[in-house]
């Protein structure tokens, strides 16, 4: 009899990294997990790998993109929140994780998720990383089914979760950056379809910004902030033009505080960007609470 699991796949860049946002020292995944699993660099972190080894999940090592661990990205709290829930019950099933994300890399013309992007595969922080993140995670989620078989596991793809084009809103204005976006969006959705055999549930996380980035120089604000509005309508058009496609938006949690722009109570107080790690907790509640409300 085979055995279930849930997949859960998290795209993107900085926000799907968990940027800068470190973890305490207790909440730290430092023994593997088990009943949540993931795909470690060491042995999955090639261009063109084989086959996929899974092993019991950790906050370290986990994100095939670039090397950030032991911070409070989605991921790591969704794998800490399944596994607490899976010890109590024994009828939860096992949660695999695919975790891929670069900070700063849109997707763009010359950015790493642009399926143009030459074919490289060079691991390290940011800084150093160089993955042509397309082709990587087309080979990584075309490897999912005959591994799953391999394994003697059915699975159900619980969603992909797509944290990504805020470096897009710097880029160009939208009437140049939109009609360069669109089609290859496209092309990323017919990616996922084609690789995983199926259109996934995918959900669209619209970009917002608190007012902390008006202090910085080294982008223009008013230009990203026209292109998140920009973007944001983009997402908002795929999902109704595609089915499977959801929104997020970060104002629906409950830490949102309208009194609060600078970060507006959901984004680090570093820089108004990243989402806190009571952020990234909260939206893993969500989604775990919407798989029990389906399941």
């Amino acid at each position: 009899m085979k055995k279930n699991a849930e997949v859960l796949i998290l795209l993107g860049q900085s926000n799907a990294v968990g940027h800068a946002i470190p973890m305490a020292e207790k909440d730290m995944i430092r023994h593997p997990l088990s009943h949540v699993f993931g795909l470690s660099r060491t042995q999955n972190q090639l261009l063109y790998p084989e086959h996929l080894c899974f092993s019991g999940y950790t906050s370290a090592n986990m994100n095939l993109g670039e090397d950030q661990d032991h911070t409070y990205s989605l991921a790591n709290c969704l794998a800490a929140q399944w596994e607490q829930i899976a010890e109590r019950d024994s009828e939860m099933p096992d949660l695999y994780l695919i975790q891929i994300a670069i900070g700063a890399q849109g997707i763009g013309p010359g950015f790493m998720w642009n399926p143009e992007y030459p074919e490289q595969m060079t691991p390290g922080k940011l800084g150093t990383v160089n993955i042509s993140l397309y082709p990587f995670t087309k080979r990584i989620l075309s490897l999912l089914k005959p591994s799953f078989d391999q394994l003697g596991i059915s699975y159900h793809i619980l969603g992909v979760h797509w944290r990504g084009s805020e470096e897009d809103t710097a880029a160009a204005p939208p009437e140049t950056e939109i009609p360069l976006l669109r089609p290859i969006y496209r092309q990323l959705f017919d990616m996922l379809r084609l690789s995983l055999g199926e259109m996934p549930k995918t959900v669209l996380y619209q970009i917002e910004y608190g007012t902390k980035i008006d202090a910085r120089t080294d982008v223009d604000p008013a230009l990203m902030r026209r292109n998140k509005d920009a973007i944001n309508q983009m997402f908002y058009d795929f999902s109704r033009e595609i089915p499977s496609i959801s929104l997020f938006h970060p104002f629906s949690l409950s830490l949102y505080r309208p009194d609060l722009p600078k970060t507006w109570g959901i984004f680090s107080a570093e820089d108004g960007v990243h989402y806190s790690g009571a952020a990234n907790a909260e939206i893993a509640t969500k989604i775990i609470a919407e798989w029990m409300c389906n399941r």
